[in-house]
Parts: structure tokens; C-alpha cells; sequence
């Protein structure tokens, strides 16, 4: 799915390759047998760059540290990579987890 709403932008293929390859690792760390993620596509965050942003919503904590391995190997394939934890709803101990994934798009075709 990646790789095919991905290819209507501006990337080299190393460019898709690494974004394809980092949508699968940053799903990986979302991955619980009890939640769901959601990915959304945002082209709209500026003209010369194509965000992917994954969420999942859990009831056990999902350990990200961004010093780890796993998220060293995430931000060498893209520009760049956020994560972000809010609650999730009124139950105490729903989060919502998300990472964020950015790719700069190719100038001047």
C-alpha cells in the first residue's frame, strides 16, 4: 500500500525504497496483537515533502525510546521522524501513540 500511494510523488527510487522501508519499521514498533494502526498519507505539510504519520491507539504502553537501535535505522531512511504519546481517551492508561515519518520530495523534475 505504501509503495503505491508513495510513487505518485516526486522520489527517486532509493528515496521510495527508504520511505517503504521506514513506513515497515515504524509500523513494527506499533505492532500489539490488541491494536490497530492507522496510517495517513500528508502531502499537504508543504510543497517539498511527503509526511506519513502512523497511530495506534493501546491500552499497554508501546516502549519507544528514541535512542534505540530501531529507531536509529528509522531516521537514517528519512529526513525525518517524530513520535508522540497523548491519552487517548477518558479510560486511565489509553494512548494513542504516533510516529511520524517525513521524506523530502525531488525539485525540478
Amino acid at each position: 500500500m505504501v509503495r503505491t500511494v508513495v510513487s505518485r510523488h516526486l522520489l527517486s527510487r532509493d528515496a521510495l525504497d527508504d520511505l517503504v522501508l521506514a513506513v515497515d519499521e515504524a509500523a513494527a514498533i506499533h505492532a500489539r496483537s490488541t491494536s490497530a494502526v492507522v496510517c495517513v498519507f500528508d502531502s499537504a505539510t508543504g510543497p517539498g515533502s511527503l509526511r506519513v504519520h502512523l497511530t495506534a491507539a493501546t491500552h499497554a504502553p508501546v516502549e519507544v525510546f528514541t535512542s534505540s537501535f530501531g529507531w536509529f535505522v528509522l531516521g537514517a531512511l528519512v529526513d525525518n521522524a517524530t513520535l508522540d504519546r497523548t491519552p487517548a481517551g477518558p479510560a486511565f492508561g489509553d494512548l494513542s501513540v504516533t510516529i511520524s515519518v517525513e521524506k523530502a520530495l525531488r525539485t525540478g523534475a
